[in-house]
């Protein structure tokens, strides 16, 4: 058992030292909020032309 905390313990802290790692943890949610921000965006812009004719 506690070498199966060693090999956790181990795994975890290599995956944080990668950069890919922090990059991933930030860029994600800010990919997640713009998929569903830009169709929004999209729809109101095709709305406001239509609206205008």
């Amino acid at each position: 058992m506690n070498k199966l905390h060693l090999v956790i313990e181990r795994e975890f802290t290599t995956r944080l030292r990668k950069k890919s790692f922090w990059v991933m943890t930030f860029v994600m949610p800010i990919l997640i909020i713009g998929l569903g921000f830009v169709p929004a965006a999209v729809s109101s812009i095709n709305e406001v032309d239509t609206s205008s004719r």
